[in-house]
């Protein structure tokens, strides 16, 4: 029997917080203080697009300094 598995779940700040934390540490990203509370206030709660939300902070060569660049996104 197949099966398919589909994280849609939702996240709560404190969850968001711990998830992009991760995702900063694996992906060696570099936000400043500003960005990082940015990102947890403004992306999706849902897992998998906040995931890809982030995924697309790669395109700025893993520095993210500015509020403005995250919002072209």
């Amino acid at each position: 029997r197949d099966g398919l598995v589909v994280e849609c779940y939702s996240l709560n700040r404190n969850s968001k917080e711990n998830t992009l934390k991760n995702y900063i540490k694996t992906n060696n990203l570099v936000l400043s203080s500003d960005v990082f509370w940015y990102v947890v206030d403004n992306f999706d709660n849902n897992y998998v697009i906040f995931i890809k939300q982030l995924e697309m902070l790669s395109l700025f060569n893993n520095d993210v300094k500015l509020i403005s660049d995250i919002e072209k996104i």
